[in-house]
């Protein structure tokens, strides 16, 4: 991706020398309609620092007219890609859906608005009820690429960080907030096992990730602390880390069951159009 390539050429060369921690932040806010479609208002701020820069001049090539369509083609596909692993459905949005500013100290914000449809569903287990679910895989492929769109990131992010002493730390909080009048009364494991609040995860290297839900009546709020280290992940690398692949799958997932008495009919969820080779997407 053309994101990539500009990390490529401005924080490799940046950070091979100095110990640096790089920062930015996330915040989604994801505003439930009674028929399953929703907003997702996607808040991303990087303080000024060399990471700052590989993001304005990203942006900067979202408006420059010779390649701003391959460009905005791959950051669609990145972002997309990435809620439907978590939600199992795609947004749409356009270039006039993003919002880009960077102030006089570097500082970059961008803000996101997107629409996505197919959020919540009926609930079999409870008969008149609704669910929303989060890394609810629908198949086993699925699960199996969102591993590999993971681990192939977070290498990434470890070969251009050059050395040990280098870190990529994000934070990044989640908002959902359930159709008017919603009421939740059980929480459940997508994948079988007990449900869970709070997660963690070390992969070894430097690189950790962390994760707890809380929720009310018809709110719930993810709040995730991921570090990328410049090591090797060697927990990862090692060749009996069943565990440790369940832990990734079971990480921040859970299903929420909410009775709501303003749900009408509810809305298709949107596929993402992986490759036939499924791989490279």
């Amino acid at each position: 991706m053309f994101k990539k390539i500009l990390i490529a050429v401005i924080v490799l060369s940046s950070v091979l020398v100095f110990s640096t921690q790089f920062k930015r932040t996330v915040e989604d806010k994801i505003v439930i309609e009674p028929g399953g479609n929703a907003v997702i208002t996607r808040t991303e701020y990087v303080p000024s620092s060399d990471l700052a820069k590989v993001y304005i001049q990203h942006s900067e090539a979202l408006s420059d007219r010779e390649v701003r369509e391959e460009v905005f083609s791959n950051f669609y596909d990145e972002i997309s890609k990435g809620y439907f692993f978590l939600y199992a459905s795609v947004p749409n949005f356009g270039d006039r859906d993003i919002d880009i500013s960077v102030d006089k100290s570097g500082n970059y914000k961008s803000v996101i608005t997107m629409k996505v449809s197919g959020l919540i569903k009926q609930s079999k287990e409870f008969p008149g009820s609704y669910e929303f679910s989060s890394k609810n895989f629908s198949e086993e492929k699925i699960m199996l690429k969102y591993f590999e769109d993971l681990i192939e990131g977070k290498a990434f992010e470890t070969a251009f960080l050059g050395s040990s002493k280098n870190s990529l730390f994000s934070a990044k909080t989640t908002t959902i907030v359930l159709p008017e009048g919603s009421e939740i009364f059980e929480l459940l494991s997508p994948h079988g096992d007990k449900p869970l609040k709070d997660w963690s995860i070390d992969l070894g290297g430097g690189t950790k990730f962390k994760a707890s839900l809380t929720y009310d009546k018809h709110t719930l709020t993810i709040k995730e602390e991921a570090t990328t280290g410049g090591g090797s992940p060697s927990n990862l690398m090692k060749s009996d880390n069943e565990d440790l692949m369940d832990k990734l799958r079971d990480y921040a997932a859970f299903t929420v069951v909410f009775k709501s008495s303003k749900t009408r009919a509810l809305t298709e969820p949107k596929p993402y159009d992986f490759k036939e080779d499924y791989s490279g997407s």
